[in-house]
């Protein structure tokens, strides 16, 4: 089965993300949150490739949550309502 090089590559757990640490390490906010697994509305910002989509589908995962994926560029009102 074919997979993306990105797809293949992208990190599996939150220390294999660079950057962040603030946020992500130990007992920061982030980290606390998803432990938590009481995910409350996010808004991830910045630009294309920073790593917004591959931490949205790691706390998803850590969480046993399901991801959706919608781009708003792309995306109808018909499809944010389904």
């Amino acid at each position: 089965m074919y997979l993306p090089l990105a797809e293949a590559l992208r990190p599996t757990d939150l220390s294999d993300i660079a950057g962040q640490q603030h946020l992500i390490s130990n007992n920061m906010p982030l980290f606390n949150i998803i432990k938590s697994g009481n995910i409350p509305n996010m808004i991830f910002y910045g630009p294309s490739g920073i790593g917004k989509t591959t931490l949205a589908n790691l706390i998803a995962k850590l969480c046993n949550k399901t991801f959706y994926k919608l781009n708003a560029t792309t995306a109808s009102t018909g499809d944010v309502k389904e």
